[in-house]
């Protein structure tokens, strides 16, 4: 019998051999990947949050000048609708106001969607409505104002004011922003501020105002105002608000992630809200300022330099601005 072909039949099964074993080599590695790390909750970023549209108003204070100015009328109701506030001054040319306060707070960030219900009043009369970040300390009414703003003969217009003076009188308004054009009846209004130096506005999710270089002399803890102001003695001149809510800030802070990875909100389907890089100390900040908050059913996802996914939520969360994650990778 020839033995030529010998030398093959003992090379292939020898190469078989190899690949079967590294067949069952393969998979071993496999298990060895580190499965993905939870990015687990550290601190809420929520202070208060309130649909304006329950009925239930216990949580604000009602008051102002129209609870003392002679012949002024005043009222507030909630509804479906949301929250509504009138005013009538009781003399004429006489500013009178009517609000809605809450308690002292340690929030940074504030929103209203606010409603604006006339484009121009009748002669000789002004009206305003909006939401006010003011000092609590009771020996100053330094604030800060996003407003809706309606005058005789139009166009009415928005408006962010800083406003300061002793006790109960406002002595001094620098005007950081003034709408031109037209403007939506009812929009979106979010301050954030340290009530130092930094104010940042955003208006229909659009930044007006972004500055760090005020001297704001709005010392905290913070109070936040729904207020009607009027000269109007015509008629009751209501304002209405909705989506009322206070949070320690407007970024959500991720730790713990690779320097150069990326960290993303994420439906989930995968698409991205808002993406940060992660810096050489591994913390990642994602900006949802200007979103609505909060972001009810999202991921927050973890991706190395490379790509692959290291950490994730294990569920959908709720996301409030100043919310602080980490990651714990396994």
């Amino acid at each position: 019998m020839s033995r030529i072909g010998r030398p093959r039949i003992v090379l292939a099964i020898s190469l078989a051999a190899i690949l079967l074993l590294v067949s069952a080599f393969v998979p071993a590695m496999n298990i060895t990947h580190a499965a993905p790390g939870d990015v687990t909750l550290v601190k809420s970023g929520r202070v208060a949050s309130d649909s304006l549209t329950t009925g239930n108003t216990t949580s604000w204070t009602f008051g102002g000048e129209a609870t003392i100015l002679p012949g002024a009328k005043f009222t507030h109701s909630e509804d479906a609708q949301g929250l509504h506030i009138g005013v009538q001054a009781g003399a004429p040319s006489q500013w009178t106001g009517f609000y809605a306060v809450t308690q002292n707070t340690s929030a940074s960030l504030f929103h209203a969607f606010i409603t604006l219900p006339y484009t121009s009043m009748p002669k000789g009369e002004e009206y305003n409505t909006g939401l006010y970040v003011q000092t609590s300390n009771k020996h100053m009414i330094n604030y800060i104002g996003c407003l809706a703003v309606a005058f005789d003969g139009g166009p009415y217009f928005w408006t962010v004011n800083h406003s300061f003076g002793p006790a109960d009188q406002t002595t001094t308004i620098e005007t950081l922003y003034q709408s031109t054009g037209t403007m939506p009846l009812a929009q979106d209004c979010t301050i954030i501020t340290n009530g130092n130096n930094f104010l940042k506005v955003y208006l229909g999710g659009q930044v007006v105002v972004n500055k760090d270089n005020l001297t704001l002399s709005i010392p905290p803890p913070f109070n936040a105002y729904l207020e009607v102001e009027t000269t109007s003695t015509s008629a009751m001149r209501n304002g209405t608000y909705t989506d009322y809510y206070a949070a320690l800030g407007e970024d959500v802070v991720v730790s713990g992630a690779p320097p150069g990875g990326k960290v993303q909100i994420e439906d989930s389907s995968g698409g991205v809200l808002v993406s940060s890089t992660a810096n050489i100390t591994g913390v990642a900040t994602l900006n949802v300022g200007q979103l609505q908050l909060p972001l009810s059913g999202y991921f927050i996802r973890v991706y190395d330099v490379d790509g692959t996914l290291i950490g994730s939520t294990p569920s959908a969360v709720t996301v409030w601005g100043g919310d602080v994650y980490t990651v714990s990778t396994v």
